[in-house]
């Protein structure tokens, strides 16, 4: 599983996850490689002792080329309580994020999200889970009722250098930025929103607009503002929309936008989500 990135520079970047015996057991990895388009040359190779199942992005950070790749710990199908994990927090699911400089694949900066105590995806248990599998089996026989995504969406790159992460285990969505640039993100450098259901696929960006939606729904919509003292506009948490009926046509718009209907410059899509 993974997936890859065609960069401006002329390099593909791939992402892919394995397993390794080790004295301790099997150990998932990640690898994420940098192929030079023109002669499939390698240029350099990262691995992760996480696993890798997702796509990475490619985006400026700054003035800085980089490959942003999501790792983390594989989910479970664990239906009746999700799988909980006991109190060892060491043996928790890990989701973390990884900026790399494109250009020597050296690391920039690791942000590690809270780990998940259960082996099952936040909405994939539980009574949510019940009632999908209840009208399943009475009404809908068609109907998906598990959603088992990977450890993360694919990482979104806004035009000001935010990194839009979506957790697919406990649900939350983050914008990212190492603002001081000194390789580590601190609390102040992460904002984020508690969806409560896990992620599968990434958010979107539009002029003064990002749109996201986890595994499950709703489709959120969040309205950006400009904001003084800050060189871009920011999302505020209480214009947060919960599109339901509406949210097909939300997604369409936004497919409009990003695909041709109108092409947004960097300044336009360079957003962070901001706490009201």
């Amino acid at each position: 599983m993974g997936g890859g990135a065609v960069a401006p520079n002329g390099v593909f970047y791939a992402e892919h996850g394995d397993r390794l015996s080790t004295g301790n057991g099997v150990q998932d990895i990640a690898i994420i490689n940098a192929y030079q388009i023109s002669d499939g040359k390698l240029l350099w190779s990262k691995t992760f002792n996480e696993f890798g199942g997702q796509y990475p992005a490619v985006g400026y950070l700054g003035e800085t080329l980089a490959v942003v790749a999501p790792i983390g710990s594989s989910l479970s199908e664990k239906f009746d309580n999700g799988g909980p994990l006991g109190s060892n927090q060491s043996k928790w699911l890990v989701n973390a994020v990884v900026a790399m400089d494109a250009k020597t694949g050296s690391v920039l900066w690791r942000h590690e999200e809270t780990r998940w105590p259960f082996a099952a995806a936040a909405g994939d248990f539980g009574g949510p889970f019940k009632r999908r599998v209840f009208d399943k089996l009475t009404k809908h026989p068609r109907r998906e009722v598990v959603c088992l995504p990977d450890p993360q969406g694919i990482p979104l790159i806004s035009g000001d250098g935010h990194v839009y992460v979506s957790n697919s285990q406990n649900g939350d969505l983050s914008a990212i930025k190492d603002v001081d640039g000194d390789g580590k993100i601190s609390p102040a450098e992460v904002s984020t929103f508690p969806t409560k259901i896990g992620f599968l696929n990434s958010p979107s960006l539009a002029p003064r607009m990002l749109v996201a939606a986890p595994c499950w729904g709703p489709v959120y919509i969040f309205k950006a503002e400009p904001s003084p003292g800050r060189e871009s506009p920011y999302f505020r948490w209480d214009w947060v929309i919960a599109v339901m009926a509406a949210g097909a046509l939300a997604v369409s718009l936004l497919v409009y936008y990003c695909r041709g209907g109108h092409r947004a410059a960097p300044e336009d899509l360079g957003m962070s989500l901001a706490e009201s």
